[in-house]
């Protein structure tokens, strides 16, 4: 007895299948509108305007200790960054375009510099 052969789908045929439904619905005016959608919500969004406002910012990359894990880097001036540990970090609320209590969280980032800087010289 002969055996049957199943048709069956090769893997260059799904691809060129794919392929070519993929290039069909580009040119559909729906996808456009579905693109422009979503550029316009992304743009709009929160966390997109943070992103590129991080990158408009200016801040300078000038450490005074080094990382380590479970740090975050703390901007004292535009330049100067002291790493220190995220919880002491989060615990005060502050913004370095208001100048809400930078004052406080620059001296307690400035002892556990010195705190730390302290330590290692013994």
């Amino acid at each position: 007895m002969k055996k049957e052969s199943k048709p069956y789908l090769t893997t260059a045929t799904v691809k060129k299948m794919m392929k070519e439904s993929s290039r069909l619905y580009k040119q559909t005016d729906e996808y456009k509108s579905k693109s422009k959608e979503r550029t316009k919500r992304m743009t709009e969004s929160t966390s997109f305007k943070n992103r590129q406002a991080k990158r408009k910012r200016g801040m300078g990359f000038n450490p005074l200790n080094r990382p380590f894990f479970g740090s975050v880097g703390h901007h004292i001036n535009n330049n100067d960054i002291i790493h220190m540990p995220e919880e002491i970090h989060r615990a005060i609320p502050h913004c370095v375009s208001t100048g809400q209590n930078m004052n406080m969280i620059n001296q307690i980032a400035v002892l556990y510099l010195n705190k730390e800087t302290f330590k290692l010289e013994f």
